[in-house]
């Protein structure tokens, strides 16, 4: 069985992410236009705050390569109305060449947001990606890329954040498993033997050299707690080299099976 563990990108890497891919995108948009025509590139991220992309006919696509996934969405136009913008058409034609176009120019850019080696072409997804794939409690950004007026997303998985911007540790500083930070330390605790009550009237006359018996006896079962009323150990009453001790039975102390 797989497990996908939560996590939570910090804002400062969400807002290094979404800088990284408004400067590919605009490297990407200098490449496949002229100064001239160059439309203005905006790049957005995505929050609880801010909505999706509304269009009744939304399609999916993505793009992977060692692991690593970006997610396009887009309206069922877009593909065609970018197409027309690159190419300086005014109205789509007929033959399905603006729709060609804009594909292959959104291939371009999703294939560098990826460090190297990316796949040439991207594949539609059937419904929608995993959320492992687009959900934020999974790691994944979001960013909305807009040209001019065309909007399309980007969707990065948290491994493809992880390669864009790499977590940098602190120098002598790594992470270790939280089984291994929990060090273990030496506790003193104080047990008290009730022996039992006796009335005011007769601990007055006490004298040196009396005895003053208890009912319990020596193989007695007993108790030690904790302040918080938790049972730390049990035991049994015995008597060891003249004294009495308390000697454990059960314990609920953990111990470090390495020490």
């Amino acid at each position: 069985m797989s497990v996908t563990p939560f996590r939570w990108q910090s804002a400062s890497r969400m807002e290094a992410l979404r800088g990284l891919a408004l400067e590919r995108a605009e490297r990407w948009i200098a490449q496949w236009t002229t100064a001239a025509q160059r439309p203005t590139v905006e790049v957005e991220l995505l929050t609880a705050q801010r909505s999706e992309i509304a269009a009744a006919d939304v399609r999916w696509y993505a793009l992977g390569d060692a692991g690593a996934t970006l997610s396009l969405r887009v309206a069922g136009a877009t593909f065609e109305h970018l197409g027309c913008r690159l190419a300086g058409l005014a109205v789509a034609d007929t033959s399905g060449l603006a729709a060609g176009i804009g594909q292959r120019a959104l291939t371009d850019l999703a294939r560098a947001c990826f460090p190297a080696n990316a796949p040439t072409a991207l594949a539609p997804v059937a419904g929608v990606p995993a959320a492992a794939d687009i959900g934020a409690r999974f790691g994944a950004i979001g960013v909305q890329v807009s040209v001019g007026t065309i909007r399309f997303e980007l969707h990065f998985d948290s491994a493809l954040c992880a390669a864009l911007v790499p977590v940098r540790m602190p120098p002598g500083e790594a992470l270790v498993a939280r089984r291994d930070a929990v060090k273990t330390i030496d506790a003193t605790f104080d047990a008290m033997l009730d022996l039992g009550t006796a009335p005011l009237v007769d601990s007055l006359s006490f004298q040196p050299g009396d005895v003053i018996k208890t009912a319990i006896p020596i193989g007695a079962g007993l108790r030690l707690v904790a302040g918080d009323g938790g049972e730390i150990l049990r035991g049994t009453l015995v008597a060891e080299d003249g004294h009495r001790a308390l000697k454990v039975v059960k314990s609920h102390l953990q111990r470090n099976p390495q020490k």
